[in-house]
């Protein structure tokens, strides 16, 4: 059943399409596609749904799958389930609680990943919480970064005022027998961090350069350059240190 009435809202109810427009709220709960560009103030998408052209929202919430084949803006992303965006993402809050990919680049105030998510491109943030696992094509940037490994992650580049890379709790010789079973490594690869102050575990990078560096188990480094303070763990490999 659906109602598409121009400014009103947009209801589908099992399986149906209907035309891109403005709408005041958008609610798939089944099977459905939008044909062109779309702009609401609530998108909300329980089955599996399509957009054929652009998605402008001020909140958009994804329980199950869905596919944008343009851009993608709102003020809030929630995804707890599947999405695909082949513009990539700006907006204010984004939080992945499922799976995101998006073909382009993402700027965001706040970003929160306890799934997973693939970024085409750049990601740029104020802030970038990760419980989960990301993978960044290019620079992943925010003044605060923060990660508790679960899988492997990487990015090109990562730069930042803060910048910690940790381990998780399970990361003890019980919880490492038991990963090692199953295939899993919890590790960041990139080639080049930079920022104020760094704190990493189980990271692989080329080159590591900040203010305050602290280097934990199971990192290995290429070179590192640091400013005022350098501690590391005898665990860690690191090929030559300079200070800047």
């Amino acid at each position: 059943m659906m109602n598409n009435e121009q400014g009103g809202n947009l209801v589908i109810n099992g399986s149906g399409s209907a035309s891109g427009g403005l709408y005041a709220e958008v609610k798939i709960n089944g099977s459905g596609r939008v044909n062109g560009d779309i702009q609401c103030r609530g998108f909300h998408a329980n089955g599996s749904s399509t957009v054929e052209g652009n998605l402008q929202a001020e909140l958009c919430k994804v329980s199950g799958s869905t596919r944008v084949e343009g851009g993608l803006q709102a003020d809030k992303l929630v995804v707890s389930g599947s999405m695909k965006a082949a513009g990539g993402f700006r907006g204010k809050d984004a939080r992945v609680d499922g799976d995101a990919k998006f073909a382009g680049p993402v700027a965001a105030e706040k970003v929160v990943v306890h799934g997973g998510m693939k970024v085409e491109g750049n990601l740029e943030a104020e802030e970038f919480r990760c419980r989960g696992n990301f993978h960044v094509e290019g620079l992943l940037n925010a003044e605060t970064v923060d990660v508790v490994l679960a899988g492997s992650s990487e990015a090109r580049e990562i730069g930042g005022g803060l910048i910690r890379v940790k381990r998780p709790l399970l990361a003890n010789s019980i919880g490492k027998f038991v990963k090692g079973l199953l295939g899993v490594e919890d590790h960041l690869t990139t080639d080049i961090i930079e920022g104020d102050e760094l704190e990493l575990e189980a990271t692989r990078a080329r080159i590591v350069r900040g203010n305050r560096i602290t280097i934990g188990p199971d990192c290995e480094i290429g070179l590192l350059e640091y400013k005022s303070e350098l501690n590391r763990n005898p665990n860690s490999k690191i090929n030559e240190e300079r200070k800047m």
